[in-house]
Formats: structure tokens, C-alpha cells, sequence
């Protein structure tokens, strides 16, 4: 058995990015940085940053661009995908990732938009928004409020 799964923790490196497919389904592109400290010369500590392209499809999508912004704290789970591309005449492989869920981690949500459907949260925790189905619940894990979830507007 064959098994594509990959979760990370980091920040968004930017604001995230909203696309159209050919198909018009709302696809958001998400910019995530995740560092770590490794041993430099002389065992001085250094931080190394990776970056990572997030995918993310449909009510997931506009959740994102609704309530994420850059420097925001994230959690994703999806699988990993390479996509060809030419650059001159060299192929290149890129890598995504394909966001089956997003984490919202940390502080008060700030909203980008009025709604007749507001969602709020108090202390600190994480909301997932599932791809799937596209709802938001509380990860029972965390002291998280949802007063009310998300719904299609």
C-alpha cells in the first residue's frame, strides 16, 4: 500500500492568493514558511527556513482567503505533488502541497470582510477547516470557542 501524506506547522509568508481553475472552482494558494534550528559551524545554532506551496480547492479555498493573512500560524495536512514545468530548455519539477485540511492556530481571527455570519474565537487554539466538506470546527484539543461555524453566504 501506497501512502502520500504530509502535515506542517508554519507561517504564511504572504497574503493568501486567490485563482480561478479553467473549471471555475475557487482554488487559494497559500505562501508557508517552517523553520528549524540546526548546528551551525562551531555548533553556533542556525535557523533554517523551508518554503512550501499550499494548494487549497473550493469553500476550503475561500475560508482561507477569507480569515488567513501573512504572518498567521498554520497547520496543513494534504499530499504532495510535483507539477513539470519548462524553464528554457530545462524541465523543472516543482512540489506542492494539496491541502485536504488547514489549521488556524493562535490568536483572535481578524476578519477581512463583514458577513452576516460571523465567526469568532477567544483564547488560544486551532480551527480546522475540513476539505471535504469545507466546515469549521473546533479542535476539542484546544480552549477554542466557535460561536457559530462557517456556512456558504
Amino acid at each position: 500500500m501506497d501512502y502520500n501524506k504530509i502535515v506542517l506547522i508554519g507561517r504564511l509568508g504572504m497574503d493568501p492568493k486567490s485563482i480561478q481553475t479553467k473549471t471555475g472552482t475557487t482554488m487559494c494558494k497559500l505562501r508557508m514558511a517552517t523553520s528549524e534550528m540546526r548546528k551551525g559551524t562551531g555548533d553556533a545554532p542556525v535557523e533554517i527556513t523551508q518554503w512550501h506551496d499550499v494548494l487549497v480547492f473550493g469553500k476550503s479555498a475561500s475560508n482561507c482567503l477569507q480569515y488567513l493573512a501573512k504572518g498567521r500560524e498554520v497547520w496543513v495536512e494534504g499530499r504532495l505533488e510535483y507539477k513539470a514545468r519548462k524553464i528554457g530548455e530545462v524541465e523543472v519539477k516543482e512540489a506542492s502541497i494539496v491541502a485536504e485540511s488547514v489549521g488556524f492556530i493562535g490568536g483572535k481571527v481578524q476578519k477581512k470582510e463583514v458577513s452576516s455570519n460571523p465567526y469568532t474565537k477567544t483564547n488560544t487554539g486551532t480551527v480546522v477547516i475540513s476539505a471535504a466538506t469545507g466546515d469549521a470546527h473546533a479542535n476539542t484539543t484546544h480552549e477554542v470557542l466557535v460561536e457559530q461555524e462557517l456556512q456558504d453566504e
